[in-house]
Order: structure tokens, then sequence, then C-alpha cells
């Protein structure tokens, strides 16, 4: 038990720091509208919860889509953040200026 637990930590702080480094300076970024496609949490057999939300976005005329990806310690926690996103619902989008085909959403 204390093996899986230790799992599950490891693959929260891995992705964290990932969600980090990928995000970082993206207060600077472009803002823009997005769009959600699709949110849901996945729960695998190893690793950490995560929720995922599909968006899409326009920059400069130019169409993108994204996948942020959150982890969680718990699986309800996921689950409860990916209910916040709605097929359709208007979001903003953190869209790297020199490569808007990296993004987050904030």
């Amino acid at each position: 038990m204390g093996g899986l637990l230790l799992d599950i930590v490891v693959a929260f702080v891995f992705k964290t720091i990932a969600l980090a480094v990928k995000g970082r300076g993206s207060g600077r970024w472009i803002s823009v509208r997005g769009t959600v496609l699709a949110a849901n949490s996945q729960i695998p057999a190893l690793g950490c919860a995560t929720a995922e939300v599909v968006y899409t976005f326009a920059v400069h005329g130019r169409k993108y889509s994204g996948l942020y990806e959150r982890p969680f310690l718990s699986s309800g926690a996921a689950q409860s953040y990916a209910r916040q996103f709605r097929p359709g619902q208007e979001i903003f989008v953190r869209a790297k200026p020199t490569d808007p085909s990296i993004s987050v959403i904030r």
C-alpha cells in the first residue's frame, strides 16, 4: 500500500512541475477567448488523478487547440475540477506570443 501512495505522490509532483515549466511566464502571454470542447478526469491504475480540459482558440485568425492537464492527489478533486468546464463554455486562454500552439488556461 505504501508503494501505491508513493507512486501517486511522485506522479503528482512530476506533473505539477511539468505544468509549471510549460506555463512559465504565461502571465505575459497573449490572452484570448477560447471554447471548451470537453473536460473529464482520468484515474489511472498507477499515478495520480488528472483533470483534462480540451479547448480551441484563435490567434490572429489562426485556430489552435489545446489540452490542459492538471494533476490532483484525489480522484474526487479531479472530477470536481473537470465538472467546472462544460462543452461550449467560453474560457480565457494564455497563448505564447512566439508560438501560439503552446497555451495554458488560467
